[in-house]
């Protein structure tokens, strides 16, 4: 029976410089598992901001944060996973068929989303009872 691939924290690298700051690095094709077709971000959000809220049947996605933290909660039908990201040098890979929930913990929070996919609303399970019955459909092939 094939497992739902689970969420993970992936490290972004970094090279800091003593008067310049610090310089975040993602080699797309080393560092992230899947082609990047789209980039987006939300911004500005209050504390206590819910976002998400739904999986992807098919896209890939991995969210890190610029400014702020974030509780991200993955969910799958063999477990639920929660990570903090309250570092520019973590984010999350998210892969297809896990229910996800971004939340931004502190105000003013970014994120950042790396997809595999453009925007595909057909992609997108919204109703969380519809999405448990097609990852229960797709653990048991």
């Amino acid at each position: 029976m094939p497992q739902i691939e689970r969420s993970r924290i992936l490290t972004i690298s970094s090279v800091p410089t003593q008067k310049e700051g610090a310089l975040g690095i993602i080699e797309c094709e080393e560092d992230i598992p899947f082609e990047v077709k789209r980039v987006f971000f939300a911004y500005d959000m209050p504390k206590h901001t819910i976002r998400g809220q739904h999986a992807n049947a098919t896209l890939k996605e991995f969210v890190f944060c610029l400014t702020g933290s974030a509780i991200v909660e993955t969910k799958n039908p063999s477990n639920t996973q929660t990570f903090e990201l309250a570092t520019r040098l973590e984010g999350v890979y998210i892969p297809p068929l896990n229910w996800v929930t971004l939340t931004a913990d502190s105000e003013n929070t970014s994120w950042v989303v790396l997809a595999s996919a453009p925007y595909n609303a057909n992609d997108q399970l919204r109703d969380f009872d519809t999405y448990r019955r097609l990852a229960n459909e797709q653990s048991r092939e």
